[in-house]
């Protein structure tokens, strides 16, 4: 017998305990499930345990089935769930519902990927009425930075970049309340107490108005370097033809194609035959190639049929573009060279620019623009990188824990565990020790992240190439060459 609205009555309770994997840590997750149990007047738990989530609910019997119902249907935008499994319990007198503390068992969750600015987000950085009004970094859990924050896990601030930011009392309490989307949302910021952008220039530093200033010399013809989520980009007008030339020259790129930002999808129409335009706006934001229209340099994309263009994916970028329609946006790098992220080697390149647009949130990992097509409705990625790196694919087997080195050009590597599969972000082309330095730190970086032991390696049969002579470096059980065709066949 329990009691309900002041009188008893038999009510027939049950519990359940629910334990779901996947990406469900750094989505809001569990401030989600709070609500759904609340709302049901279910009684329990929910935390963040090693490989996922744990959840205990009980209640009604119509109640708890109910949740479990919604639970795939009610889920955060971004959480993708893997496997759940339902056990039946006898219940144990919880009071109420509360999200608890983090089991500390074995990691074996999904990490996050950087993930684009959400309309909420959106919404309250035009709202002149709200704190964050044009802050250049608004996040919560349903967006912005995480792979390229974190330095280790679990995901927690202290683990990330943020970590030398000391939240003010206003972003404490949206952290610390479970029905706040800003719910343990590890890179919560204000104006008060979070990162600050700059605008450095030859001889000065523009700290007062620094978006404006760039825009201005941006729509001077201008080249500016813009600190992004996974490192810097050259920006320039796309349709001065002076201005894409310099780019051109500073990256020692003679004729492949730039990717260029368009305001909205407005804009895009305008330049481009834009369709399913779903996965330019999603969370991923990827760069998408779409048959070209004319309209820009023709330094561009000299040659195609198709161009490539992404809409605004940080709130930086919504600032810049609000008053610009069209621009280059291309990783800061010089060709065979992978993007630069650190600002010390940005600040060195100073003297080829008018300006590097910056700011005192540092990057853990360097992590370059995806990119893809559309065919038959669906996105194929020809770079897999932000948004989607590192989360994991599916594999039809166990495979245990296995590293695939990559190849010499537009390389990744593929590290393993169980039956997923976790791709690392483009690298680049294997030409030069800095390339190798970036893909050795990226294979540190990650492997400590997924606290893999790689049992097995496999690498090209080619002796020359740098990939190879990195696995014979590698302490590994059991080492697989493959013939390169028959890789390529394979995949």
């Amino acid at each position: 017998m329990i009691c309900i609205s002041g009188r008893a009555e038999k009510v027939k309770v049950t519990a359940y305990k629910i334990l779901v994997s996947g990406t469900v840590q750094g989505v809001g997750f569990r401030p989600t499930i709070y609500q759904m149990a609340v709302k049901r007047s279910l009684r329990g738990y929910v935390r963040n345990i090693g490989y996922g989530v744990e959840i205990w609910i009980e209640g009604r019997v119509t109640d708890c089935i109910d949740f479990l119902k919604s639970l795939k249907r009610e889920k955060p935008r971004n959480a993708r769930i893997r496997r759940i499994k339902i056990e039946r319990n006898k219940p144990r007198g919880y009071e109420k519902f509360q999200i608890v503390q983090s089991s500390p068992t074995k990691l074996e969750v999904d990490i996050t990927p950087d993930l684009a600015t959400c309309e909420m987000c959106l919404k309250e950085m035009w709202d002149i009425s709200n704190r964050r009004f044009r802050y250049p970094f608004i996040n919560c859990t349903h967006c912005g930075p995480r792979y390229t924050i974190i330095k280790e896990l679990p995901y927690d601030r202290r683990n990330t970049t943020m970590r030398v930011f000391k939240m003010c009392d206003d972003c404490r309490k949206e952290y610390e309340n479970p029905l706040d989307r800003r719910f343990h949302a590890q890179p919560v910021a204000c104006e008060r107490c979070g990162p600050t952008l700059e605008l450095i220039m030859s001889g000065e530093i523009e700290r007062e108005h620094p978006i404006e200033t760039t825009i201005e010399i941006i729509k001077g013809g201008g080249v500016v370097a813009v600190k992004g989520l996974g490192g810097y980009h050259l920006a320039c007008d796309a349709k001065n033809d002076a201005a894409v030339l310099r780019i051109r020259k500073i990256k020692g790129r003679e004729r492949k194609p730039l990717a260029v930002m368009v305001r909205n999808l407005k804009v895009a129409r305008k330049y481009c035959e834009v369709y399913n335009e779903d996965y330019l706006e999603g969370p991923e934001a990827p760069i998408i190639l779409f048959p070209y229209k004319g309209g820009l340099s023709r330094f561009v994309a000299p040659g195609q049929v198709r161009i490539g263009i992404m809409l605004p994916y940080t709130p930086l970028h919504h600032l810049l573009m609000e008053k610009l329609d069209v621009i280059v946006l291309t990783s800061f790098n010089r060709t065979g060279e992978p993007i630069i992220y650190e600002d010390k080697k940005a600040s060195e390149l100073l003297s080829e620019i008018d300006g590097i647009l910056t700011h005192n949130r540092e990057i853990a990992t360097s992590c370059d623009d995806s990119v893809g097509f559309i065919l038959n409705g669906r996105l194929h990625l020809m770079r897999r990188s932000r948004g989607f790196s590192p989360s994991p694919i599916c594999l039809p087997i166990d495979v245990g824990t296995c590293l695939g080195v990559g190849a010499e050009e537009k390389v990744t590597f593929c590290l393993t565990r169980g039956r997923y599969a976790y791709m690392s972000q483009h690298i680049g082309d294997m030409g030069g020790p800095e390339v190798e330095d970036r893909y050795l730190s990226v294979l540190r970086h990650l492997t400590s992240l997924l606290d893999i032991s790689v049992e097995t390696v496999s690498y090209d049969m080619h002796p020359d190439y740098r990939t190879t002579r990195i696995a014979e470096r590698i302490e590994a059980e059991r080492k697989i060459g493959v013939q390169h065709h028959h890789a390529q066949i394979a995949s």
